[in-house]
């Protein structure tokens, strides 16, 4: 078994239970929809940070060629998918009652969500820095950058139109790059 493989168990564990528990939570809101009603900017950021894990599981991959390991960088994509997980349950938090708001719950958790969302964005370019060795190329700096802008805009501006958008905005061009820029690893 080689480092990357030993050490991306966990990697894989932690984004794993990003999922998991998104998905339940998603089921669980879809099963008592007919108690309280599915909101739109909840589940058009559930949508987002289902893309956010699976994206970023794959990008994982691109450490595979690392050849010393040290504890900082493991450690700090550790941090970088706990904010991935965090997300996941600040929109769907342990223990819901059937009749929760989905809608009050997510202006409940919105700083917190939002403010972890940049966090995540900052790690994602400090983790290219490091799997990289250098400084990331500018253009994925304003790529991911322009992401944490968004979510910070969101923090300052409590505007339901703008969170919808915003998310929308994230998951689409994600995927364009996805499906273009990372469909392949190399």
């Amino acid at each position: 078994m080689t480092d990357f493989e030993f050490l991306s168990v966990l990697i894989s564990i932690v984004i794993g239970f990003g999922l998991t528990h998104l998905l339940s939570g998603l089921g669980r809101a879809f099963h008592f929809r007919h108690v309280n009603k599915i909101d739109a900017v909840h589940i058009a950021w559930t949508i987002t940070i289902f893309f956010v894990l699976v994206l970023n599981w794959w990008v994982f991959l691109l450490w595979r060629e690392t050849g010393a390991w040290t504890f900082s960088m493991f450690f700090t994509i550790v941090l970088w998918t706990t904010t991935m997980y965090v997300l996941a349950l600040a929109l769907y938090p342990p223990h819901l009652p059937e009749d929760v708001n989905y809608r009050e719950l997510f202006e409940a958790n919105r700083s917190w969500f939002l403010s972890t969302f940049v966090v995540m964005c900052l790690l994602d370019i400090l983790v290219t820095s490091v799997r990289e060795n250098k400084t990331p190329e500018l253009f994925y700096i304003a790529f991911v950058g322009h992401y944490a802008l968004i979510g910070a805009v969101g923090i300052v501006f409590r505007n339901r139109g703008y969170d919808l958008t915003a998310a929308w905005y994230i998951v689409i061009t994600m995927a364009l790059w996805s499906f273009g820029v990372r469909a392949t690893l190399g």
